[in-house]
């Protein structure tokens, strides 16, 4: 299917390619068909955050954000915030990062994804420590490295723990 192609145009680095493949993929599907077009909203967005283009990727995070937010559905809004948060720390604007994986955190503690709060404590974390609150920072990666599904998740978790560390000045 298009979907299908747009993800493996996404894993390939064909960023471009699968932008437009999900425009397609938008273009024919029905507005009843609310959980794929949120779906495909939030992947084409994390492409056009990949490219650089920021307000195009808010907009679809935006847009997705609704349609989960019709459909119920926990784990997409946690999805699409967290997409939100990673398009403003790519911004610079860093405060509202922080408040966006906060909300983002939320909906996915609440939807029980361990993936999505481990990956959003870590990026919470980041940008805690880039707004200069350490502490933010230590406890958000803590519960990152605790909580790991995997060792790729813990590994990273640790990896953010020893620059908080270096940041601090306590270099343990």
């Amino acid at each position: 299917s298009l979907v299908n192609l747009g993800v493996l145009a996404l894993q390939k680095g064909s960023l471009a390619d699968a932008v437009s493949t999900w425009t397609r993929v938008l273009d024919l599907l029905s507005h009843q068909q609310t959980e794929l077009r949120a779906d495909t909203l939030d992947n084409r967005a994390t492409a056009r955050l990949s490219l650089g283009d920021y307000d195009a990727a808010l907009r679809d995070y935006h847009a997705a954000m609704l349609l989960h937010k019709e459909n119920s559905s926990i784990k997409g809004q946690g999805r699409s915030l967290s997409g939100i948060a990673t398009t403003y720390q790519h911004l610079g604007e860093l405060s509202a990062a922080r408040e966006s994986y906060e909300a983002s955190l939320e909906f996915r503690q609440e939807a029980s994804d361990l993936r999505g709060i481990t990956s959003t404590l870590t990026y919470l974390g980041d940008v805690c420590r880039q707004l200069g609150d350490i502490e933010c920072a230590l406890d958000a990666h803590r519960q990152a490295a605790e909580l790991a599904p995997n060792e790729i998740f813990r590994v990273k978790a640790e990896i953010a723990l020893a620059v908080d560390h270096l940041t601090s000045g306590d270099p343990r």
